[in-house]
């Protein structure tokens, strides 16, 4: 084998093993949210590969309408009413999913 196969043969090898870990995870109620935040982090990573110009919500955004093939669903979802809705732990607790 050359050396480029190599080393796309570890490089999907690692994420092969990733998704295992998260599928672990979301298949323990106990872990559940940790492993959806766990693909997210590695669709956001992915993403960023993909759009390296766009700034990291809007990458992300950009492939989630992109790749989902539920465009018309999640141009539904208005992030900055979630934002600012009173019970939002976003706004709660500080944190801006906004900012990128």
């Amino acid at each position: 084998m050359s050396e480029k196969t190599d080393f796309i043969d570890a490089y999907f090898d690692k994420w092969k093993r990733d998704i295992e870990r998260a599928e672990t995870l979301l298949r323990d109620d106990r872990f559940v949210l940790e492993g959806y935040l766990v693909l997210v982090c590695y669709l956001a990573a992915l993403a960023s590969q993909r759009y390296p110009s766009l700034r990291d919500n809007e990458a992300y955004c950009q492939f989630t309408l992109e790749y989902s093939g539920k465009r018309s669903f999640y141009e539904q979802i208005d992030l900055l009413f979630l934002y600012q809705w009173p019970r939002s732990k976003f706004r709660n607790h500080g944190l801006s999913v906004l900012s990128g």
